[in-house]
């Protein structure tokens, strides 16, 4: 069964690996100095999981527009590599699970 849920900020640590792998030009120290700034522009993190092993990401941005106001618009949305199937691809977008 899996599962969308918010990781909380003081826990996005666990989300280097997957970036690695969406980015392996950029260093781990990189990404963690980035992730630590996007995090004071309104920026979250979902994680998708297969049970409680974490299988993929999704950025999470929280934006106020003039034209529609405030939404939220996903980001790089990625699965460890290896992952497969219909299973998690339908749970992307249902923020319910």
């Amino acid at each position: 069964m899996y599962q969308i849920r918010i990781i909380p900020e003081d826990q996005l640590e666990v989300t280097i690996p997957l970036l690695r792998e969406l980015n392996p030009h950029i260093s781990e120290d990189l990404l963690r100095s980035r992730q630590k700034e996007m995090i004071g522009h309104n920026y979250h993190c979902a994680g998708i999981y297969d049970g409680e092993k974490l299988i993929g990401i999704s950025g999470i941005w929280i934006l106020i527009k003039y034209y529609v106001g405030k939404h939220v618009e996903l980001d790089n949305v990625y699965l460890k590599k290896g992952i497969s199937g219909p299973g998690p691809r339908k749970s992307i977008g249902r923020m319910d699970s």
